[in-house]
Protein backbone atom coordinates (compact mmCIF):
# COMPACT_ATOMS: atom_id res chain seq x y z
CA UNK A 1 0.00 0.00 0.00
CA UNK A 2 0.78 3.28 -0.12
CA UNK A 3 2.10 6.10 2.69
CA UNK A 4 1.64 9.73 2.71
CA UNK A 5 2.11 12.65 4.97
CA UNK A 6 -0.80 14.42 4.59
CA UNK A 7 0.20 18.02 6.47
CA UNK A 8 2.03 19.43 8.99
CA UNK A 9 0.43 22.38 10.29
CA UNK A 10 0.62 24.40 13.82
CA UNK A 11 -2.04 24.29 16.40
CA UNK A 12 -3.72 27.08 16.57
CA UNK A 13 -3.59 28.36 20.57
CA UNK A 14 -1.61 25.25 21.91
CA UNK A 15 2.42 25.32 21.30
CA UNK A 16 2.10 22.46 19.27
CA UNK A 17 2.62 20.41 15.75
CA UNK A 18 -0.09 18.12 14.08
CA UNK A 19 1.49 15.57 11.67
CA UNK A 20 -1.73 14.08 9.56
CA UNK A 21 -0.86 10.73 7.58
CA UNK A 22 -2.88 8.81 5.69
CA UNK A 23 -2.41 5.06 4.43
CA UNK A 24 -4.38 2.51 1.96
CA UNK A 25 -3.79 -0.14 4.37
CA UNK A 26 -5.84 1.19 7.67
CA UNK A 27 -4.66 1.75 10.84
CA UNK A 28 -5.76 -0.75 13.69
CA UNK A 29 -8.36 0.60 16.25
CA UNK A 30 -8.64 -0.13 19.51
CA UNK A 31 -6.16 -2.31 21.68
CA UNK A 32 -2.47 -0.85 21.02
CA UNK A 33 -1.75 2.86 20.80
CA UNK A 34 -0.40 4.06 17.30
CA UNK A 35 2.78 5.26 17.76
CA UNK A 36 4.66 7.47 15.36
CA UNK A 37 8.42 7.26 15.47
CA UNK A 38 10.92 10.06 14.04
CA UNK A 39 14.43 9.26 14.21
CA UNK A 40 14.93 8.30 17.85
CA UNK A 41 12.06 9.72 19.19
CA UNK A 42 8.66 8.05 19.21
CA UNK A 43 5.07 10.10 19.54
CA UNK A 44 1.84 8.27 21.08
CA UNK A 45 -0.74 11.17 21.02
CA UNK A 46 -3.01 10.56 18.35
CA UNK A 47 -6.87 10.90 16.99
CA UNK A 48 -8.54 9.44 14.27
CA UNK A 49 -10.38 12.25 12.37
CA UNK A 50 -13.51 11.99 11.65
CA UNK A 51 -13.94 8.45 12.49
CA UNK A 52 -11.77 7.30 9.43
CA UNK A 53 -9.39 4.37 10.18
CA UNK A 54 -6.94 5.49 7.38
CA UNK A 55 -5.63 8.48 8.51
CA UNK A 56 -4.25 9.42 12.09
CA UNK A 57 -3.07 12.85 13.08
CA UNK A 58 -0.41 13.15 15.72
CA UNK A 59 0.06 16.17 17.98
CA UNK A 60 3.58 17.04 18.92
CA UNK A 61 4.85 19.50 20.80
CA UNK A 62 6.68 22.40 19.79
CA UNK A 63 9.63 21.84 21.68
CA UNK A 64 10.09 18.04 20.32
CA UNK A 65 9.33 19.13 17.00
CA UNK A 66 11.76 21.66 16.67
CA UNK A 67 14.16 18.79 17.95
CA UNK A 68 13.35 16.59 15.54
CA UNK A 69 16.07 16.14 12.62
CA UNK A 70 15.48 16.90 8.96
CA UNK A 71 15.03 13.61 7.22
CA UNK A 72 15.15 11.78 10.18
CA UNK A 73 12.74 8.56 9.19
CA UNK A 74 9.31 8.42 9.91
CA UNK A 75 7.32 5.35 10.89
CA UNK A 76 4.05 4.28 12.81
CA UNK A 77 3.51 1.18 14.64
CA UNK A 78 0.24 0.17 16.71
CA UNK A 79 1.08 -3.48 18.37
CA UNK A 80 2.18 -5.85 16.38
CA UNK A 81 0.85 -5.02 12.77
CA UNK A 82 3.58 -4.26 10.07
CA UNK A 83 4.93 -1.35 10.47
CA UNK A 84 3.99 1.71 8.07
CA UNK A 85 7.19 3.57 6.12
CA UNK A 86 6.52 7.63 5.90
CA UNK A 87 10.13 7.76 4.39
CA UNK A 88 12.14 11.15 5.15
CA UNK A 89 10.52 14.15 7.90
CA UNK A 90 10.35 17.27 5.84
CA UNK A 91 9.82 19.63 8.47
CA UNK A 92 8.13 22.37 6.21
CA UNK A 93 5.18 23.24 7.89
CA UNK A 94 2.51 22.94 5.40
CA UNK A 95 -0.40 25.23 6.76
Amino acid sequence: GSNEIVAIRRMVGVPAVEIEITSTRPFPVGGALPALVIGAKTFTVSRFPSGSTDRLVFTIENSAFEALEQGAEMSVRVGGAGVWRFGPLDKAITH
